[in-house]
């Protein structure tokens, strides 16, 4: 048997039953704050179990928002593991299961989550060969193990599978990024490009989303929206919607909403009531906003330095400025949640790329322990980093807080196009130049409003500088707006009221 390692033992259990799990402690990777994250499972950074049926279950913080992860993380797993690739379950995105994680964004889940579960797959299959060695009687190096099955090397008969070595045993481990890994030269699984594990279930229809989920009592909820980045409301006349079958009004601070258990019967309620609002002055339309943001980015952050840009050699001198606008991320399906908040704590289906940082936000909103609250997340139909703030999530937890009933918060494809957090507006500056020889002697780059990513450049020029200002409008793909737009800065109208 391996020794249990130090997870807690009621822990353990709740994750599964029967199994041989394997935990892989990843602290470097882990936040500078992790000890003070409320649900942080201390150094424990990825699960994997195989059951007493013989299927494996691979735990991560991770989601698939079509990127194909699903399969891929499946792929390495049942490649390092030997198992057959039909029999991995992917569990992704559920605080109570899957280990914290700080979210799926910059093309990082199968550079950087990809080697740890990896590792912990190497580490169950040592597991695996262990007890086999025990059980046929045989050295450990006289196995083979694919397909779910270890067998002695030669006499293919002396077999025992996966499901006969977790039947009946606890076991327990934790691995290192040191475990040892198959080389590309023995990948069976790896490499290939098999059918999508979920492939069937999105092109028939079947594939569950944020706002495919139905509960018992379940309300749909149409949120009073402002017309304009800024405004302020100053009265909502809400008679006519009260006066309406099954319509049930919440003001609460600064929400307003209609619930109701049909959709179309919330949205014509949300048409009755009669808003005021105090409107900021739009200044800004789509040829000011970019003199606004070099004006307000300001001081530059120097990332590289080399030579004298004045003394340059410059047969050839280019000065060019680039403008880009907010982009909308226009995913394929809306931002949706689902929230059912009850006194012993709350559940919340949402369309999210970053479960645990939203289920800490829900907590913080409704005044709730962390661990009180659970994230699930479905399948997301598309972020590219607009999916991260999970603001409909909160939305629909506190409404259910409030009314006492599971709550569905969907945004409309309007708001969804003026609501959203955007890719930022940015500008870049560069100032180039040509030596006698055509080759590039000088370049000065300058970046404003968009942060750093991408602004190194992979020449070897003699004399650069590349800066970067105003970057705190720039996180992780997505922005808020940094001032107040009209219309045409968005290119979108307002969502109605």
């Amino acid at each position: 048997m391996i020794a249990a390692s130090d997870i807690d033992r009621r822990d353990f259990h709740r994750l599964v039953g029967s199994a041989i799990v394997v935990l892989f402690g990843l602290k470097p990777t882990a936040p500078s704050n992790a000890a003070d994250r409320p649900g942080y499972p201390d150094d424990f950074h990825a699960y994997l179990a195989i059951g007493a049926d013989g299927r494996v279950t691979v735990f991560s913080g991770k989601i698939e928002m079509g990127q194909g992860v699903l399969t891929s993380l499946a792929q390495m797993a049942a490649e390092e593991l030997g198992a057959d690739l039909a029999s991995i379950d992917m569990v992704l995105g559920d605080t109570d299961r899957c280990p914290w994680d700080a979210g799926t964004f910059g093309s990082m889940s199968t550079r950087f989550f990809g080697p740890a579960l990896r590792a912990a797959a190497a580490k169950a299959r040592g597991i695996v060969q262990t007890l086999a060695a025990t059980k046929l009687g045989v050295p450990a190096d006289r196995l083979t193990i694919a397909n779910g099955v270890a067998s002695v090397a030669g006499q293919p008969d002396r077999r025992v599978s996966f499901a006969e070595l977790a039947d009946g045993v606890r076991i327990a481990a934790t691995v290192s990024q040191a475990a040892v890994l198959r080389s590309a030269g023995d990948f069976t699984v790896m490499g290939r490009s098999p059918k999508r594990l979920d492939g069937v279930e999105k092109v028939t229809g079947s594939a569950k989303y944020a706002a495919d989920i139905r509960l018992p009592g379940m309300l749909y909820a149409r949120i009073l929206r402002p017309p304009l980045h800024g405004a302020t409301l100053t009265k909502a006349e809400t008679t006519a919607a009260e006066k309406m079958p099954g319509v049930l009004v919440i003001k609460r601070g600064d929400m307003v909403a209609v619930l109701h258990a049909d959709p179309e019967a919330a949205a014509s309620a949300l048409a009755q009531i009669q808003a005021d609002w105090r409107l900021p002055e739009a200044t800004l339309n789509q040829d000011t906003i970019f003199d606004h943001l070099l004006a307000h980015a300001g001081a530059a952050t120097q990332l590289a330095a080399k030579g004298d840009l004045a003394t340059a050699p410059a047969a050839n001198l280019f000065e060019t400025r680039f403008e880009k606008g907010y982009v909308a991320h226009a995913p394929m399906e809306p931002h949706a949640a689902v929230a059912d908040v009850r006194l012993d704590g709350a559940t919340v289906w949402a369309s999210t790329q970053t479960p645990f940082p939203t289920r800490d936000g829900i907590a913080t909103t409704l005044g709730l322990d962390p661990k009180a609250v659970r994230v699930i997340t479905p399948f997301v139909g598309g972020g590219f980093g607009g999916k991260s703030a999970g603001g409909q999530a909160v939305e629909a937890a506190r409404l259910s807080q409030i009314c006492g009933k599971p709550v569905m918060v969907e945004r409309t494809r309007a708001e969804e196009f003026f609501y959203d957090t955007f890719d930022p507006a940015s500008v870049v500056k560069i100032s180039s130049a040509l030596d006698g020889d055509g080759k590039i002697s000088r370049w000065d780059y300058q970046v404003f409003a968009a942060g750093e990513r991408g602004a190194a450049t992979f020449y070897d020029i003699p004399n650069l500088r590349i800066a970067s200002a105003g970057g705190l409008s720039y996180t992780g793909g997505r922005c808020r707006l940094i001032c107040i737009p009209s219309r045409s800065v968005l290119g979108v109208r307002p969502a109605p009221t």
